[in-house]
């Protein structure tokens, strides 16, 4: 990762900024003016980071990561089919709303 062309590849393979000046300047314009890639500084100056979590919070993070990742810790087999049911619900009833307004506004 040290090396140019590494980092390079890297940067286009994973769409992550890259601190080092010489692949920097191999990047296109498109990415090197990307706002979101490489922010200004006074949004980074405004930005805060997480330094050295204590252990009991990473190991928090961590179990939290792993329980969404698995589909949570319920062990009823009905909750995952049942949000799904209630959000096809909720999107219908959204679209009878829309179409119902949609009327309205013709008439």
């Amino acid at each position: 990762m040290c090396e140019t062309d590494i980092a390079l590849a890297n940067v286009k393979h994973t769409g992550y900024s890259t601190p080092q000046k010489e692949t920097y300047k191999l990047l296109d314009d498109k990415i090197k003016n990307n706002k979101i890639f490489y922010p200004e500084k006074e949004v980074i100056n405004k930005s805060q980071i997480f330094i050295n979590l204590p252990s009991f919070l990473n190991k928090c993070m961590d179990s939290l990561w792993v329980e969404v990742k698995a589909g949570g810790t319920s062990d009823n087999p009905w909750t995952l089919p049942l949000i799904l049911v209630c959000f096809i619900l909720v999107y219908l009833i959204i679209l009878l709303i829309k179409k119902t307004q949609k009327k309205k506004s013709i008439n």
